[in-house]
């Protein structure tokens, strides 16, 4: 299993992703989608596909899994 991160900031207008703490929306297609603006996101890259930040994407935080463990790297 791969394990990507990233910091819960939309590139668009620097406001958080969640609706509330923890809570986020989710399109059909999977696709991470950011309750201020409804940009979306793809989960396997963090690049905006639609909405107004299209073209840019979510900033990665790297991570280790460690005996099945997920850790900031």
């Amino acid at each position: 299993m791969q394990v990507r991160a990233f910091l819960n900031i939309c590139p668009h207008a620097g406001r958080r992703l969640d609706w509330a703490p923890g809570q986020f929306l989710k399109s059909r297609e999977g696709h991470l989608v950011c309750a201020a603006h409804g940009a979306s996101f793809a989960l396997d890259s963090g690049d905006c596909i639609a909405g107004p930040c299209k073209g840019d994407r979510l900033r990665a935080v790297p991570v280790d899994v460690r005996d099945g463990q997920v850790y900031l790297a």
